[in-house]
This record gives C-alpha cells, structure tokens and sequence, in this order.
C-alpha cells in the first residue's frame, strides 16, 4: 500500500518542482528523437502540402489567417510571406516546432472557411474585432481590410466539411471532453514579459528581444500560444539548466474547479512555488492528431504511430500544456494507454518500429530520480498538506499505481467528485480515488 506522508510545506514544493521539472526534460527528449530525417521528411512533407493547399484552395483566405488570427507563430521568424513559410518547411534546418505552427495555421485556417448560421467565420470576427477597436475610441475598415486580402474579389470556399472532421478528433467517450473543457482567460505572453523583464528567466537574446518588442503592455487577456520553442542551437529551451520559466502555460488555464485541473494538483504536477495553473485538454493535440491523419491519407504516404507524440513534443517543452493533457487526448483517442509518471506508457497503441524511444529513452525517465508517484493534498489553493507516496520497488506497488494514475481510467470520473476548497484535494478525496 502507499505510504502516507505529513512532510513540511518545503518538501513537497521541491518534489513538485523536481516533478514539472522531469516532464518538460521527457518532452524535450522526445522533440530530438523526431528531429531526425526519417521523422522529419515525413513531417515537413505534411506541412509543405498544406501550405501549397491553403493557397491553391483560397489565397485570401489564408492571407486572412495569416495576418488576422495567427499572427505569432515562431516560423514566421523567416519571414511571413508564403514564400519566406515554404522556405523554412523545406529547410535543412526544419524543427518539429516549426511542423506544428504550420499544423496551427492549418486549422484556424480551416475554421476562417467554415461557415457559422450561414455565415463565414472570417465575416464574423471581423465585426467582433471591429467592435474591440471601437470600445477603445478606434476605427476599423473592414471592407479595405477585405479588399487588401483580396476576400471580396475571391470569397473563401466552404470548409465546413474539413471542419466537420477535424472537429471528431476533439471528441472523447461519454461526453469526457465536456466534462474536462473549462478553460479561464489568457495569460501567458504577459507574464513571460514581466519575468523577462525581472531577469527571472534565461532567453536567447534574439527571443528576449522580440518579447520585450512585441509584449511591452500587452494585458493579462492576450492570447498566448507556442511562441518561443526555440534557443540558439534549435532545441526547445527556453532556459538553461539553471533557471526554469513558470508562466502556467503559454496558452489558456483552467478555472479552479476545472477536472484536468484537479487532476493536476492531485497527481502534484503543478509548480506550487510560481503557482503555475496549468491548461486544460488539450484541443490542440486533436488538430495535430487531425493533420497527421488527413495528409497521410492525401498523400498516401503512410506514418509510423511514433509521430503521433509530436504534440508531446512541440506543446509541453515550450510550456503550452503538461504531458498530462496531451495525453488526455490521446488516450480518449485510443492512440495511447497513458498513466501518470510512466512515461513508456506513452507508446502507441498501435505497432511502431521505433521502439528504441520507448525503451531507451522513456522508460528510464520513469525511473529518474525527480520522478515521484503521488498523490497530494491540500488545506487549501497552492498549501500541500501531504501525500500518498507510492513506491515503485516494492511488490505491487506500480499495479496500485496503474489503478489511480491510467488517465483512460475511472480517475477521472472520481475527479469530478472532489470536496476540497476551490478544487483542491483533500485528504476524504484522495481515500475516494484510492478505493
């Protein structure tokens, strides 16, 4: 049986700490092992295809999505015009970062071309963006913004169909995806400034530089998204070993008494000491699932399972979600069997021939010193109070583990249940989930 543990406040922030720390390490790792030719040929041909889509299908409409909805992607540090987009798609130097801000582009793209009440998307985001401009004592010229993007010579095509499918991967068993999907507002651009601006993380100065650029006053209300994947050598650190940013993630956060958010505080999976909220499940691992699939099958270009973990890659180490809700998805998918800290239960389903990933590399981080299989408590928002510690060693130990922590499990259900403040475990709660 677990081992159930009163430590001092100190201890468990720096298990917790050691634990974000693990994750983000088991993201990177997973980044470089794709970051080869036999991945990346496939990949970077997947994203090549659907810029040459885009265009063909309707060039207003992803000028559109390129100068109106993702405006931040990191590729477009070689520049934003389709020809500067291609280049770095079939550069030598391609990343899987850069794969999947193509793979974003893609799918707002696809949602601008679908039609909402008989209406383009595109129709209606302007009038709201026209709306926020006034509120602020400004103008907007929609129809010049129109005939600057060429949309009232070309009108965009209808994509509900893509968008149709594209959305079934954002779908999960009895409603789960309801029941996880509770998001707050934005905050991740603002605060990274602020921590750049207090010396409290280590950038590449170029990344510094443009954050410092682009982000001076932006509100606590901007979206954020994968933004600053990459350092000076192409890796996806933001840091150096020394330092770790703790902006939640770049992205949206939960509400407090959002599931996959309690799921996170239970499994000790947030960073206490920044009070780093977390996401939620994550949409954009759907889209990626999406893309892979979509073009393998317009290509006929058939794809190993393995690259089914991009988004584990390209979405945890730059801090737009946790290994936890990437998984979600993919384990509401059926792509993957995921358990909380066992990181080789991120193997594909299906057969891979690539299972020197899982067995060289993830399965040994399962067993790194950082990693902690437990279960916390709280008094309160961000104040542990203990935990159920499990111990891997010991017999039976990692099966009572796989009772509480496999997120296709009945974990999840158990979640929703919980008494304690604000959607912070208790002690009562945890008994509920070990029963």
């Amino acid at each position: 049986m677990p081992t159930e543990l009163a430590p001092n406040t100190e201890f468990l922030f720096r298990k917790i700490r050691s634990l974000f720390d693990l994750e983000r390490d088991v993201s990177i790792r997973i980044w470089s092992y794709l970051d080869q030719p036999q991945h990346m040929n496939i990949l970077s041909g997947f994203a090549l295809t659907a810029l040459v889509h885009m265009m063909d299908v309707s060039e207003p409409l992803f000028l559109y999505t390129k100068s109106r909805v993702e405006t931040k992607l990191a590729i477009y540090r070689y520049g934003t015009k389709w020809e500067d987009l291609v280049r770095a798609i079939t550069a030598a130097n391609v990343t899987p970062g850069d794969v999947a801000d193509v793979i974003r582009l893609y799918g707002a793209w696809v949602e601008a071309g679908a039609p909402k009440d008989k209406k383009n998307y595109y129709e209606e985001a302007l009038k709201r963006e026209k709306e926020e401009e006034e509120k602020k004592g400004k103008t907007l010229d929609i129809a010049k913004i129109k005939r600057d993007l060429g949309l009232e010579q070309k009108p965009p095509p209808n994509l509900d169909k893509k968008l149709e499918e594209k959305e079934t991967h954002r779908t999960g068993p009895a409603g789960t995806w309801t029941k996880f999907r509770d998001r707050g507002a934005t905050r991740g651009q603002a605060l990274l400034y602020k921590y750049v601006q207090e010396e409290r993380v280590r950038l590449h100065p170029k990344i510094k530089e443009y954050i410092e650029k682009e982000y001076r006053g932006v509100s606590a209300s901007h979206p954020g998204a994968m933004k600053f994947t990459l350092a000076e050598g192409g890796a996806p650190v933001l840091i150096d070993e020394k330092e770790h940013v703790s902006a939640g993630r770049l992205g949206k956060g939960p509400t407090a008494m959002s599931t996959v958010g309690r799921m996170e505080r239970m499994f000790g999976l947030l960073d206490l000491a920044e009070k780093s909220e977390g996401a939620d499940i994550s949409g954009t691992t759907a889209d990626q699932v999406y893309f892979l699939k979509y073009f393998s099958r317009e290509t006929n270009v058939p794809i190993d399972p393995i690259l089914y973990l991009l988004p584990v890659a390209t979405l945890v180490a730059p801090y737009h979600h946790s290994i936890l809700e990437v998984a979600l998805t993919l384990s509401f998918k059926g792509i993957i069997d995921y358990t909380a800290g066992l990181y080789d239960t991120l193997k594909p389903l299906e057969q891979t021939k690539y299972m020197d990933l899982i067995n060289d590399i993830l399965r040994p981080m399962a067993n790194d010193p950082r990693n902690s299989f437990m279960l916390v408590h709280y008094t309160g928002p961000w104040i542990p109070k203990g935990c159920w510690l499990y111990e891997p060693r010991l017999p039976g130990e990692i099966d009572r583990w796989k009772k509480v922590a496999r997120l296709a499990g009945t974990t999840y259900l158990k979640c929703t249940h919980f008494a304690g403040g604000q959607g912070w475990p208790n002690r009562t709660d945890l008994q509920n989930v070990i029963r």
